[in-house]
């Protein structure tokens, strides 16, 4: 798998809030989604297949982060280890929609990894 970008994530500070901004001065197409604090959001074009998150859990890292596909982010993460990134958030579920983990390149920048694995049983 070549690991294109599938997401890009902002940390906000109020996802709703942000959600209606974001809707406003772009016209993105977003979704809050109030048991995370989260709004998704997309280009609403055909031709634009990334799209991405509004996260305002305050307990997320801070900072704008590119996820990347892969088929295994365990796999992808323990490569990206060995190769010297600090690992900031491990190998995590997301209800119904796969597997994630964030960590930290050399250089210090927050990259993530996405897979649908184990969503709705795949």
């Amino acid at each position: 798998m070549p690991h294109p970008v599938v997401h890009i994530e902002l940390k906000v500070s109020d996802a709703e809030k942000s959600r209606a901004w974001y809707e406003k001065v772009f016209g993105w197409q977003t979704e809050f989604m109030p048991e995370m604090n989260y709004s998704t959001f997309s280009f609403g074009k055909e031709g634009y297949p990334v799209g991405g998150g509004l996260n305002g859990d305050a307990d997320a890292p801070s900072g704008t982060i590119a996820y990347f596909a892969t088929d295994s982010v365990a796999t992808s993460l323990a490569k990206a280890k060995a190769e010297g990134a600090e690992v900031v958030v491990d190998v995590s579920p997301i209800p119904n929609m796969g597997m994630f983990a964030i960590f930290k390149d050399p250089d210090g920048n927050m990259l993530g990894l996405f897979s649908t694995e184990g969503a709705n049983g795949a």
